[in-house]
């Protein structure tokens, strides 16, 4: 039997189907989305393709197009995406990885008054000449509300591991037409290299800001397997993270159900270990489940809720097919019989509506 999550919550350890739970009673379906649309700052994209080609010449070269194709394209598909979450009623998307160009048009887009958002500077090493360089860049958190919802509070909390300062961005958020229901989000993007240290000094801060009789949900993308996050979840008072689901398998290994997929490529591979040998299985027309992807985007859903939908990554929204199909990229930048036109070109053109960004959204509904 194919058992679909998406369509059901979950209510005192039992699966209910979403459409009979929502008949009656006061409980208000709140959809929430989370998102790193990947910053198109040279930057940003130097690191994601240092892990997919070994020549820096084409790691410049993957940069310089995928630049040009932001301005093209990119941007665009990121806009037509939030704006399809957002047209729906009841609805915070919290983004990560926002640059300022990005961010502007959220707030002439969605108003200023649904919009909030934050900044730090990231800094990131990047190679010229086989000469390695430190980098300074701008980015933003921004979390995003539809008109039936309304910011009442609005903090930045910040986090710094000593390499980078990534400060998470508090929001409380009221129903406009049902006062009583209020939510608190805390939208983070945690950086790769913060330790065990780091974790704890992050979570007691974060759970400084929160009114602990208020619901409230941390989400965002944090860099690490949900069991790299222990040390996080016990000063935040959550025993666990819900994973997010992209497919199901009805296996089950010691009466536990086998879950596979992944939001974006594990942070754990650095330099030393790159991608070329594998590449083709981060085609979404093959296996999801390798040893280079994994689920480092999370909601962590830590009051006391009593009703909460199973997440969701979201491989295709609106037509698009989100994740960077890096084989692909590999093959179109590697081309030695294309010139630089004929490659954007291509890119943009037979590629239409793919590889919008490094990270897969993920989608929960939560009942206040």
């Amino acid at each position: 039997m194919n058992f679909n999550f998406a369509k059901y919550i979950k209510y005192k350890n039992k699966y209910i189907k979403l459409s009979n739970s929502l008949k009656g009673g006061n409980k208000v379906p709140v959809r929430i989305y989370s998102f790193n649309v990947l910053n198109s700052e040279e930057l940003t994209l130097n690191i994601t393709y240092r892990k997919i080609f070994l020549q820096q010449e084409l790691v410049d070269l993957a940069v310089k197009l995928d630049s040009e194709r932001y301005l093209l394209f990119r941007k665009c598909a990121i806009l037509e995406t939030i704006k399809y979450f957002i047209n729906k009623k009841q609805c915070i998307v919290s983004l990560q990885e926002v640059n300022k160009d990005l961010l502007d048009s959220f707030i002439q887009l969605f108003g200023i008054e649904n919009v909030r958002f934050n900044t730090d500077i990231d800094t990131i090493k990047y190679i010229r000449n086989d000469i390695e360089y430190l980098g300074y860049k701008n980015e933003y958190r921004v979390t995003i509300i539809s008109n039936d919802l309304e910011f009442i509070k609005n903090v930045d909390i910040e986090l710094d591991n000593g390499t980078a300062k990534k400060n998470a961005l508090y929001t409380k958020i009221v129903l406009k037409n049902n006062r009583d229901k209020i939510i608190q989000n805390i939208n983070v993007h945690l950086h790769y290299k913060s330790n065990e240290s780091n974790l704890i000094d992050f979570g007691k801060r974060i759970y400084s800001y929160i009114d602990k009789k208020i619901p409230y949900y941390i989400c965002g993308d944090f860099n690490k397997p949900k069991t790299n996050l222990k040390s996080f979840l016990d000063v935040i008072n959550c025993k666990d993270i819900i994973t997010p689901i992209d497919k199901i398998k009805q296996d089950y290994v010691d009466s536990k159900m086998i879950l596979t997929g992944y939001t974006s490529i594990d942070t754990r591979i650095d330099g030393e270990h790159k991608l070329d040998d594998n590449i083709d299985l981060f085609s979404e027309y093959k296996q999801i489940q390798n040893k280079f992807g994994a689920i480092i985007d999370y909601f962590i859903i830590c009051s006391d809720l009593e009703y909460r939908l199973v997440p969701t990554i979201l491989t295709r929204v609106n037509g698009k097919y989100i994740f960077y199909n890096l084989g692909e990229i590999q093959k179109l930048i590697s081309n030695p019989s294309k010139t630089n036109n004929e490659k954007i070109h291509e890119w943009i053109t037979l590629r239409q509506n793919h590889d919008i960004s490094d990270h897969k959204p993920i989608k929960a509904i939560i009942l206040l």
